[in-house]
């Protein structure tokens, strides 16, 4: 599948994040992603350098960057292990009004670019995609003003952190299809349920494809099972059409006998990587067993530990 109409890039990218979207509305990853394992052939950091066991979260120097008073160190002020090991990233100074780097270990700040900082181009922002804090408001953005269902695609990493917040986010609602694998009555009706909550309840339906992606064209949206999970699902507002409404909810889903859905309610697919931060053939192939796929938008999203990925990739090659 070929990435046709993938939005623009958001501000806030790892690698230059802006500090006022930190804490914002958005997905908070901390709190679900792992830290980003070594290298195998990553060295350990020497005792007496006295640095801490772990680096500093994204989030953690962000807020050392904006409450420092003093002016950016000068390198020769700088701890000079920290041109030799961990990471610098490029941030908003606190003002706001220009660039500074921050060390991921030992916290120095300076406004001169490190010898081994990383730049990510162009081409690595393209893969890597939007920041998974930022996805919501695009998925919005695409849904609302381009009339499409967002294809999401995201690492494990990613997967885990959207699951986790649509599982736990009040305005989010997880459909897990990876439990068709074995089609049955008790399933299909648990994905009913899931559908309807979220038209009921004006929230984002992340439809959860799985590892395996079903054959949801000739399988799952056929005819016996129009009441419990209809094409209707992978066409934008084909859920709200009253035919669908009236076969998908029951007596007990009805407000005053209507088949309510409110405002916010949308729908996203989320399909995960399976080679690296792309997709392989198979998988390709697979996607084309989703209804209306020529129809959604294809967003592809990241988190931290992607991005720190990737450029320890970078730095293996350099």
């Amino acid at each position: 599948v070929q990435s046709k109409h993938l939005p623009a890039q958001p501000p806030a990218m790892a690698e230059e994040l802006p500090v006022s979207s930190v804490g914002g509305r958005g997905i908070n990853p901390g709190a679900w992603v792992k830290r980003a394992a070594a290298a195998p052939d990553e060295e350990e950091i020497p005792e007496d350098w006295g640095w801490p066991a772990d680096a500093f979260s994204l989030e953690e120097l962000l807020q050392h960057v904006r409450q420092a008073t003093g002016p950016p160190a000068p390198h020769d002020q700088v701890d000079p292990h920290a041109f030799e090991r961990g990471q610098w990233y490029k941030v908003p100074d606190a003002g706001e009004t220009c660039h500074v780097y921050v060390h991921n270990f030992t916290k120095d700040i300076t406004a001169e670019q490190p010898k081994n900082f990383l730049d990510l181009t162009d081409a690595d922002r393209k893969k890597l995609g939007v920041f998974v804090k930022e996805l919501p408001d695009v998925l919005r953005r695409i849904h609302d003003s381009k009339r499409r269902i967002p294809l999401v695609y995201g690492s494990e990493a990613v997967c885990d952190v959207l699951r986790n917040f649509a599982v736990y986010s009040a305005g989010w609602q997880l459909l897990d299809t990876s439990k068709l694998k074995r089609l049955n009555p008790k399933v299909l009706e648990e994905s009913r349920q899931a559908i309807v909550a979220a038209m009921k309840h004006g929230k984002m339906l992340c439809v959860y494809l799985g590892d395996h992606i079903c054959d949801f064209a000739d399988k799952v949206c056929v005819s016996k099972n129009r009441d419990t999970f209809p094409v209707a699902l992978f066409q934008h507002g084909g859920l709200t059409a009253d035919s669908v409404k009236e076969r998908l909810y029951r007596p007990e889903d009805k407000e005053s006998g209507q088949c309510v859905v409110r405002n916010g309610f949308a729908v996203h697919l989320l399909v995960a990587y399976d080679g690296g931060l792309e997709l392989s053939s198979a998988r390709q192939s697979e996607l084309q067993q989703i209804p209306g796929l020529d129809d959604m938008e294809e967003v592809r999203c990241h988190c931290e530990e992607d991005r720190l990925r990737l450029v320890r990739e970078k730095a293996g090659a350099a």
